[in-house]
């Protein structure tokens, strides 16, 4: 009996490891996916103006409204990850997995706090005119928007 359920009990240690492995997989093609999608957007110049007005004094907040993006992208991949991170140290899984799990979860949960502070020191309106500009929710290329308001402000 005690044979039967070591046997069984590597069975569910092997599957919780290779399921996660599946689960990082598939949100890493997604990531890739979404990188791929990546658009160089297209501003109007009210945009352009508000988000030089925004962005000069905390250029950072283009990084959380990037990250944002690229989160609601990997949807539902990133969900089903993170419930595996989350759930797999409380559960009867073999070190390894919960190991990976743990490592993936710190990879994952890594945030810019200073950009997050930075979001959310703006006001209610300014949070809310970002989040209607927009070619700013889908991933879009941080470094040529932040250029493209640098360069406009420097015209002017």
């Amino acid at each position: 009996m005690t044979a039967l359920f070591s046997c069984l009990s590597m069975a569910n240690d092997n599957y919780a490891f290779l399921y996660l492995h599946k689960v990082m997989a598939a949100y890493s093609d997604k990531v890739q996916q979404c990188d791929g999608k990546a658009v160089m957007p297209v501003l109007t110049e009210e945009e352009t103006v508000f988000l030089q007005r925004v962005l000069s004094p905390q250029p950072i907040v283009l990084n959380y409204l990037s990250h944002q993006a690229v989160t609601r992208c990997t949807q539902p991949e990133y969900t089903a990850l993170l419930e595996l991170v989350v759930s797999y140290p409380e559960m009867d899984v073999s070190f390894p997995a919960k190991n990976l799990a743990a490592v993936t979860g710190k990879m994952m949960a890594y945030s810019d706090l200073s950009a997050q502070a930075a979001y959310w020191q703006l006001s209610e309106d300014d949070r809310q005119a970002l989040h209607a500009i927009k070619p700013l929710q889908r991933p879009f290329n941080v470094i040529y928007v932040f250029e493209n308001i640098i360069q406009r402000d420097k015209e002017e």
